[in-house]
């Protein structure tokens, strides 16, 4: 599985070199990003747009990193909760000396409402042996 992901990375890693050495123009050419509210009007120095999109993968990246940390927190918290009652239950278990299987239930179900019949008990008419 290890190998197949690093596989898919490579190939994705690839598709994005092709993408950026075919637009290379664009790429390379340079602008300014804006940001007009109400009471402020920024505009960015000019820039390259490459830096703009690795600025946004790396971002993304990172709040990908931090949901995923968040994640194993939650599932590490819920694990160590699961594990003290184990531990809590362990005394609460019936357990017999060594060897010794411990007692079944009831046989029989005195309360069943289903009867099983064989064929050597059911009644067969003369007609249906014929």
């Amino acid at each position: 599985m290890r190998k197949v992901k690093m596989a898919i990375w490579l190939v994705i890693i690839a598709l994005i070199a092709i993408l950026i050495y075919q637009n290379q123009a664009f790429f390379l050419s340079n602008t300014s990003l804006g940001l007009d509210l109400i009471f402020v009007d920024y505009k960015t120095p000019e820039i390259k747009i490459v830096f703009v999109c690795f600025a946004f993968l790396a971002a993304g990246l990172l709040l990908g990193e931090y949901f995923d940390l968040i994640h194993q927190l939650k599932n590490k918290k819920k694990i160590k909760a699961l594990n003290a009652q184990i531990g809590s239950q362990d005394g609460q278990l019936p357990v017999g000396p060594i060897g010794e299987t411990p007692q079944a239930g009831p046989t029989a179900d005195t309360d069943a409402k289903t009867v099983v019949i064989s064929p050597e008990d059911s009644p067969v008419s003369e007609e249906q042996k014929q």
